[in-house]
């Protein structure tokens, strides 16, 4: 498969390596697996769970239970916060800031933090204004943000599409595209398009929303599995149609790993999920291994 010009992808790195990295001790620092896009990224997200509230605790706590429960040994390595996680204004020197209560340590230390436990961590902006929280957007700080995501150590960025809208969509994603490949980070590059034409998103990110929001029912569910099947012409390696966030309680996977393979990324944090849970949160074949 050949890559478009400017596409953010990492170098894949051999499953042994890897396999070293997950066999070390939990309790010493364990180098991170290699930020690969060859699979759908498997991982957690906030937004279902804990909407505008996401705080490193949570991901702390996530990162332990993903580790005891055997999910992280399973491949689902992303840690990730939706919106929520950035203030409405700027710094003085016009970088974004985290919310200071919830990320009290600072998004930098978190991230070591979750690369030391052997997660990457994935982080929310938006190609507009504002983010659909009302907080600070990327539009037009597009080289200034990547640059901070990249010194964070951020390892995947979902970039949403809300707020000013005055812009084509490909225009305002290819953008913040090149910014990241300029930094030199290996990083995911997930993005929202809201819009009815297919024919570009390929060539701008790894991941892209085919349909609306899922919710916890079938009706749901089904939507979305059927919409993002008919993009499934789209996807390979590096590139994926995303069907939105998993919900293991109703056993999404069973359902959407039937059409084109999907990034999962679960709902519910390590504190919602438990044993009964882990089944359905592991694909009929596990996209991580293969």
């Amino acid at each position: 498969l050949t890559h478009p010009p400017n596409m953010v992808v990492a170098p894949f790195q051999s499953l042994a390596v890897y396999a070293c990295c997950l066999c070390l001790s939990r309790a010493v620092a364990v180098k991170p697996p290699p930020v690969s896009v060859r699979r759908p990224p498997m991982g957690f997200n906030t937004w279902n769970h804990f909407h505008m509230n996401p705080n490193e605790t949570i991901f702390l706590e996530t990162a332990e239970s993903f580790a005891k429960l055997g999910l992280q040994d399973a491949g689902y390595i992303f840690l990730n916060s939706d919106d929520g996680w950035l203030s409405p204004n700027r710094s003085a020197a016009g970088d974004l800031v985290a919310m200071p209560a919830q990320f009290p340590s600072g998004i930098a230390a978190l991230t070591r933090k979750l690369h030391d436990l052997g997660f990457l961590f994935g982080i929310y902006g938006c190609a507009s204004e504002t983010t659909c929280g009302s907080r600070m957007g990327s539009l037009y700080h597009e080289s200034r943000d990547a640059k901070q995501y990249s010194r964070m150590g951020v390892d995947y960025l979902k970039f949403d599409d809300c707020g000013e809208m005055n812009l084509a969509s490909y225009a305002k994603f290819s953008v913040m595209r090149d910014a990241i490949a300029q930094t030199g980070r290996p990083m995911v590059y997930s993005f929202e398009p809201y819009t009815g034409s297919r024919i570009w998103l390929g060539t701008v990110g790894n991941s892209w929303r085919t349909g609306p929001d899922a919710t916890p029912h079938y009706s749901s569910i089904l939507g979305n599995a059927f919409v993002n099947n008919l993009a499934a012409n789209l996807a390979g390696p590096g590139h994926f149609n995303d069907a939105d966030s998993k919900f293991p309680k109703c056993s999404l996977h069973r359902i959407e790993h039937g059409f084109s393979p999907p990034p999962s990324i679960a709902a519910l944090s390590g504190r919602g999920i438990g044993q009964s849970h882990i089944a359905r949160c592991l694909p009929p074949h596990n996209t991580h291994t293969q």
